[in-house]
């Protein structure tokens, strides 16, 4: 009938594990270590009826379903529609990440310098074409895919039940987009700053690692 939501116990009020309830910590991860992911097992576990979420979907007296959403189709993807909000803030975290690395990267280019005419100083390796377009179609992305999560934030914060399908598919579209950038982005940045770009004290090492799980972040799964 699609996605029912529903309110589950896991505590007492001592903080104790309930009965049939098995919590546990997912383990250390690439990055983003200060976000405690898990995994809790239900075995057998029974909750009152009043612990089911129902603004789309319910259950009456007789024990049969009902929901004001006729299609089974738009019932789901309705139920789905709260991750959209989702799928606009990962984007903007890792466009600001990508921010980051750019200004980095930009700033060591326009700082370091190697070779040089015969018998002059050595110049910037910002000076250098191969350089430049290495990182400057990535800062073009930066600004262009600002813009379009500006549009789409402000599409999001004003919507109407009509706009939701076009958005729910803006969102989807430019999440996987931008994360992708982002994840090159600072592959690039890294290589460019040569080896002190593999310095913890450059900052792209906590950048990368906290941004590469965004790819994945926002997939439904439905088992």
């Amino acid at each position: 009938m699609g996605v029912a939501a529903l309110l589950v116990p896991l505590r007492d009020k001592k903080g104790k594990v309930l009965p049939g309830i098995t919590i546990k910590d997912c383990g250390r991860k690439m990055g983003l270590n200060g976000v405690d992911n898990g995994i809790i097992y239900f075995n057998h576990v029974i909750i009152p009826k009043e612990n089911l979420l129902d603004r789309f979907t319910s259950v009456n007296d007789e024990g049969k379903f009902e929901s004001p959403i006729a299609s089974d189709n738009r019932r789901f993807f309705t139920m789905l529609g709260t991750l959209v909000g989702g799928r606009i803030g990962i984007p903007r975290s890792g466009n600001s990440a990508s921010k980051s690395g750019l200004t980095i990267a930009i700033r060591y280019g326009d700082q370091r310098r190697q070779f040089g005419p015969e018998g002059g100083t050595e110049v910037p390796i910002l000076n250098y074409r191969t350089h430049q377009r290495r990182l400057m179609p990535l800062l073009a992305n930066v600004y262009a895919i600002h813009f379009s999560l500006q549009y789409l934030t402000q599409r999001f914060l004003n919507r109407k039940e009509d706009d939701m399908q076009e958005i729910e598919a803006l969102a989807a579209g430019l999440k996987s987009f931008a994360t992708w950038n982002t994840t090159a982005t600072l592959q690039e940045c890294r290589e460019c700053c040569g080896g002190k770009g593999y310095m913890s004290e450059n900052r792209i090492e906590v950048l990368k690692n906290d941004t590469d799980v965004f790819t994945t972040f926002e997939e439904t799964i439905l088992c």
